[in-house]
């Protein structure tokens, strides 16, 4: 059951960042779980199981880190923390683990009482519930984002519009040296309203999409490219 949960919150990252979920990797944590139990040692070292399915967990929860990782290209502020809790989550799992497999747990044992296995376990109760108020916060800047990313992007060409441009070229004069030129070339379409007129709009938004394309594919990341 923790690791179908844990298998469900990795897909959960991937369809978050755009990706189509992956049952089968789902899976694997519970196939090496069933695997490992046809092994006679595995079913009589508590030791070992505690390691396997601690290993396990830790995975998913890397490979939730690791999802949130790849997604880079959103500029969400809170995809940082995640990332960041995520990994140590997991690694702090496996150091809890390895304490408690070292650990004879009796009642005389000075490192089961020393306070380390209930400091962990208090983590792991604060990592559930920041996590889940950070992965809230991620989706409400996502949406924030797509509504600013909206407003500065022509719908019809998907360059810039003109807030998006003007902008664009501020950052870029910001981050420019000073000394460094500048140009700005400007087009316009002949004959761009008879073709409205003699074939309709639907072609006339067409010539605008494929001009935009050149434009984009031949300006690249040397400038900026807008619609007025």
């Amino acid at each position: 059951m923790l690791f179908g949960s844990f298998a469900l919150t990795w897909c959960g990252a991937r369809v978050f960042d755009r990706k189509s979920p992956e049952p089968a990797l789902a899976l694997v944590g519970v196939a090496v779980w069933l695997l490992a139990c046809r092994l006679q040692t595995f079913t009589t070292e508590v030791e070992l199981r505690v390691l396997v399915g601690s290993g396990i967990v830790t995975t998913y929860t890397w490979a939730k880190a690791y999802e949130f990782w790849c997604g880079r290209d959103e500029a969400l502020v809170s995809r940082w923390p995640a990332i960041f809790m995520l990994f140590a989550h997991g690694a702090l799992f496996l150091l809890r683990t390895s304490l408690g497999a070292v650990a004879d747990v009796t009642p005389g044992n000075s490192l089961a009482m020393s306070g380390w296995l209930e400091l962990l376990s208090l983590e792991a109760l604060l990592f559930t519930i920041s996590i889940a108020f950070i992965l809230l916060a991620m989706a409400k800047e996502r949406t924030e984002y797509r509504h600013r990313a909206a407003a500065r992007t022509d719908s019809l060409t998907g360059i810039a519009n003109r807030r998006g441009f003007l902008e664009q070229t501020a950052v870029s004069r910001r981050s420019a040296a000073k000394t460094q030129p500048a140009a700005v070339l400007l087009f316009d379409l002949d004959h761009f309203k008879s073709i409205n007129d003699q074939y309709g709009h639907a072609v006339g938004d067409r010539t605008l999409q494929i001009f935009a394309d050149i434009a984009k594919a031949h300006i690249g990341e040397a400038g900026s490219v807008g619609r007025r």
